[in-house]
């Protein structure tokens, strides 16, 4: 299996344990997942298999892949080598951003205008605008720098907003735009 399909089967998986996880409308520490290969029980690594048809072999090399990257980790000690597993909020981000890319690829909205535009300054045409994004962030830090708060509370302000944007379902949501909004703000 290669890198590029490694990467396809994580998604898959992530998105198997995100439905599981949303299917019960509770959060992600909230359910835990059996995978091992035993058939004794409603084994959580049967259901996958009988969507997507992979062995348990190559279902262990994506498994400790998503272990080592984080996205899932053990709840509990003890149980065979894939029981008692989580999907973290790591995993949980990179499930909806790989459904989100799914859906994005061609999807239309049936609306089309074309119409003339001039402009004498930074333009973005679209929707989830990043320039609009960085705008909001560029703006929002200037107005903190501008008030009459203490050089200790500015401080404290911009460090819990480069602390929101560094969050990975943040970062999952907003993409780009968090690197750069970073980058321009200068935090």
């Amino acid at each position: 299996m290669d890198r590029s399909e490694k990467e396809k089967w994580i998604d898959k998986l992530l998105v198997f344990m995100n439905d599981e996880v949303e299917n019960h409308g509770l959060g992600v520490n909230a359910v835990t997942f059996n995978f091992s290969e035993n058939i004794e029980f409603d084994e959580h690594f049967h259901l996958f298999k009988e969507k997507h048809n992979i062995s348990f072999e190559e279902f262990s090399q994506i498994m400790n892949i998503c272990v080592s990257r984080k996205y899932v980790r053990f709840s509990a000690i003890g149980g065979d080598k894939y029981d008692w597993l989580q999907l973290t909020e790591l995993g949980q981000g990179r499930a909806i951003s790989s459904l989100n890319q799914d859906k994005s690829g061609f999807e239309n909205s049936g609306n089309t205008y074309i119409r003339k535009l001039t402009s004498h300054g930074a333009t973005q045409i679209g929707n989830n605008n990043i320039m609009n994004i960085e705008n909001m962030l560029l703006n929002l830090v200037e107005q903190i720098e501008k008030s009459d708060a203490s050089e200790e509370e500015k401080k404290e302000a911009k460090s819990k907003l480069k602390a929101f944007l560094e969050h990975p379902l943040v970062n999952t949501i907003i993409g780009v735009a968090a690197g750069a909004a970073l980058s321009k703000v200068g935090l």
